[in-house]
This record gives C-alpha cells, sequence and structure tokens, in this order.
C-alpha cells in the first residue's frame, strides 16, 4: 500500500497540470496589444473640444453653418453671449447659466481662430483641455466682458457720432442765392429758365431764402425771400444759383463775388461800414480760405490768396471780413 503512493502522487500532479493547461488554452486570445493605434491618436491627445463637461459641437453652439464668415461668427457670438450670461439669467441656477454662457465662450474661441477652426473640422476636437484656454484672457467672464467693453464702445461711439447732413436743398432749409447776378442769370439760361423774370430773380443776388419746394426734374427750387419786415416773395431759381449755408465754417474754401457793387450791397446788408470796401474790391474774384464765421451777422473772416505760392517765393496772403452774402463756394 505504501509502495503505491509516489505512483498515485505522480498521477495527482500530472492531473493538475493537465487541468492548468486546459485553463490556459480556453482563455479568449486579445490582439488588442498587437493592433497598431491609428497615426491621429499618437499627434493629438484624445481629448474632445468640450464645453459644460460634455462633447458639443460649437457650429451647432452659436448656431451657425460650417461655412460661416468670421463676421456671421462675431455676430452669433454676440448674440448668445448677450442672451446666456448668467446676469441676464436670474431664474436659472447660476452653475447652469455659467456652464451654458463658458459653452459658448468655448465655441467662439474654438471659431474665430482660423488654426482651431481647421483642426475642429478635420478632427472633430482641438488639442487639449490645456491648450485651449480663452486667447489670453483669465477667464470666459473676462472674455466676455473685454467683447463687450469693444462693442459698446463702438456702439456709444456711434450714437454720439453725429447723423449725416441731409442733402441740399430740401424743403425747409435755408439757401444762399449767388452774388454775382451774371452767374444766377447763365445757371437760369442751363436750367432752361426763360428770361422774363431774370430781373426779380437779379435783385435778390447775395440774398437768405428759405426752400419751399423743389422739382427734381429741372432741378429748380422755389424760394421764399424776405423783401422787407412783413413781406416775402416766393421766386423760382435754378439749384446751381443756390448754395448751403451749412458750409459756412473754418476751413471752407470760397471765392469772393466777382461784382464789386454786388459786394457792396452784401455788406450794407451785413452791417459793414463802408471803411474797407475798397480793400474787399481787390479781392473780387479771388480764392480765399474761412478762418472764422459768425452766424450772428452773417459774416466771415477769410484769408484771401493775393498770389500762390511759385516755387520758393511763398504765397501772398490777406485777411478780411467779408458778408456772406458775397462769398460763394470755390
Amino acid at each position: 500500500m505504501l509502495s503505491s503512493l509516489p505512483l498515485v502522487a505522480a498521477c495527482l500532479c500530472v492531473t493538475v497540470s493537465s487541468i492548468h493547461a486546459v485553463a490556459i488554452s480556453t482563455r479568449p486570445y486579445s490582439t488588442a496589444a498587437l493592433r497598431p493605434r491609428p497615426a491621429v491618436a499618437r499627434c493629438l491627445p484624445p481629448v474632445a473640444y468640450q464645453s459644460g463637461g460634455s462633447d458639443v459641437d460649437p457650429y451647432k453652439t452659436l448656431g451657425v453653418e460650417r461655412d460661416a464668415s468670421t463676421a456671421e461668427i462675431k455676430k452669433a457670438f454676440r448674440d448668445k453671449a448677450l442672451s446666456a450670461h448668467p446676469d441676464k439669467n436670474p431664474d436659472l441656477d447660476r452653475e447652469e447659466a455659467q456652464a451654458r454662457f463658458s459653452g459658448i465662450g468655448d465655441a467662439y474661441e474654438i471659431l474665430k481662430s482660423p488654426e482651431k477652426r481647421k483642426e475642429y473640422d478635420t478632427y472633430g476636437r482641438v488639442g487639449t483641455a490645456a491648450s485651449r484656454g480663452q486667447g489670453g484672457y483669465e477667464s470666459q467672464e473676462e472674455m466676455f466682458n473685454e467683447f463687450m467693453r469693444r462693442y459698446y464702445g463702438q456702439q456709444q461711439e456711434m450714437e454720439e457720432r453725429p447723423p449725416p447732413p441731409k442733402p441740399f436743398p430740401q424743403p425747409e432749409m435755408e439757401a444762399w442765392i449767388r452774388a454775382d447776378p451774371a452767374t444766377v442769370e447763365a445757371a437760369s439760361r442751363a436750367c432752361g429758365f426763360s428770361t422774363e423774370k431774370d430781373e426779380i430773380r437779379a435783385t435778390f443776388a447775395g440774398k437768405l431764402g428759405t426752400v419751399s419746394a423743389v422739382d427734381a426734374r429741372d432741378r429748380s427750387v422755389k424760394l421764399l425771400v424776405m423783401v422787407s419786415p412783413g413781406r416775402a416773395a416766393e421766386v423760382w431759381y435754378p439749384v446751381d444759383a443756390l448754395w448751403d449755408p451749412r458750409l459756412v465754417k473754418a476751413g471752407f474754401e470760397v471765392t469772393v463775388c466777382a461784382d464789386a457793387e454786388a459786394m457792396g450791397r452784401a455788406a450794407r446788408a451785413a452791417g459793414i461800414s463802408t471803411e474797407k470796401d475798397e480793400i474787399r474790391a481787390s479781392f473780387a474774384g479771388k480764392r480765399g480760405t474761412v478762418l472764422l464765421a459768425d452766424n450772428n451777422d452773417q459774416t466771415a473772416k477769410v484769408r484771401v490768396t493775393m498770389q500762390p505760392a511759385v516755387d520758393d517765393k511763398p504765397a501772398e496772403v490777406s485777411l478780411c471780413w467779408f458778408p456772406i452774402a458775397a462769398l460763394e463756394p470755390a
């Protein structure tokens, strides 16, 4: 009996070894270790673009098409950020509102950068979480505040900027009649006016009137002109016989009326004495630049060019006050 024990032990060893071998041979074989990883996995860490803790599409987040322009993306971000800012959503949980707002900021950071946008379009992800950042901003809040500061700064500047002036002439606008009757007559012929009322039109040369009607068909203007206190006349003029009083300000280039007599009449109407009539008459037909305009008495200080600059010789200029009625746009 004892002599058979070694044999039994040997059989048991063989049996256990066989069972162990069978167990090993029946384990499922995996080829994962032998399967090569895609090349992109070696280039980009497997981190998808995220916002608020979940994968999102930046195009869907901002509500723009994949071919959206930079301007469209910027406008979409502005509109979304305005509506999603936590301060605009007091009914939402603060963390939820912040997550929604941050997601909009993340989407904008991707799409505003040509490099990041191309990377997302190619791989569906952008870099690592650490590399996304906010373009130099400490937080999404700071990025939003800076964006809105610039946006509202531009809006405020646009609001403060005066609207463009209305085109001249229009009803109820003031209009200067050119001071030289010959200029008024020539404009009348060019406009197709008959000679019937030339004398009346010449009577009001150099006066300030108010537009009562405009006929765009023949570019004519009906002007209400004061004849005397309590009396006014309505006369049709060609638009080229009139000019816009709003133009008279510092830097405005003018031509002094070529008719010295008309200039004298305009000076009397403006309350200017005869003291310097001779000097003003010497400037008739010359060009100048308005330095100062006084709309209270309808006068302007003008720097008149007597002789233009030639080679090294400087221009000769002189200063003189004129009635605005004796000036015309150069």
